[in-house]
């Protein structure tokens, strides 16, 4: 049988004509440039010119201290699309591990779990890394838990408990290390 006889329509059949792709050259520009702006390096207002060529990906985990001596290894969500992904999808965390959200500025900040299917605890931290308040986060909720604080600059989302089995609650003089912080920033390849 020649190769092209299996293609052919039966007798009295008739298919349809494929139409030819003919806008290409704009929908893969178009998909270039929505690649580069859902890119988790993506610069944004916020951070633009301080990102190093290659930075690491935002799943590496980087040691942050405590000013008690406590070490935990955290994801740092440095850009803005880092920030709104979050722990989504995250199936779990080890027993000291989180993400670590940075800003620029210190405001209130607010926090949902969309498509995060596990409990967690956040802590918000001041611009010096003291430890303002903690709040539980239900899995999967899109309701924004607000803090209670307009200065929040850091702020930590770890296994729900962990906060209150580590001894740290809000005024205990508990502070984020900020050497180690900016340390892992400039691992990140971030300045």
């Amino acid at each position: 049988m020649p190769k092209d006889a299996s293609r052919r329509p039966a007798p009295g059949c008739r298919t349809p004509r494929r139409k030819r792709f003919v806008r290409a050259p704009a929908l893969a520009a178009a998909g270039i440039a929505l690649a580069a702006l859902f890119s988790p390096f993506a610069c944004t207002a916020e951070n633009a010119g301080s990102v190093a060529s290659n930075p690491l990906p935002a799943q590496t985990r980087f040691p942050i201290k405590f000013n008690n001596g406590k070490c935990i290894r955290a994801r740092l969500a440095l850009t803005d699309i880092e920030r709104s992904r979050g722990l989504m999808g995250c199936r779990g965390l080890e027993a000291d591990e989180g993400m670590l959200f940075v800003y620029r500025t210190s405001e209130l900040r607010a926090f949902w779990m969309k498509n995060v299917p596990i409990d967690l605890d956040i802590g918000y931290f001041d611009a010096a890394g003291r430890l303002l308040e903690v709040h539980p986060l239900r899995a999967n909720d899109t309701e924004s838990v607000y803090s209670d604080s307009g200065e929040v600059r850091f702020c930590l989302e770890m296994n729900r408990g962990w906060f209150e089995r580590n001894g740290m609650f809000p005024g205990n003089g508990l502070a984020l290390d900020l050497p180690s912080l900016e340390a892992a920033v400039r691992a990140r390849g971030f300045r």
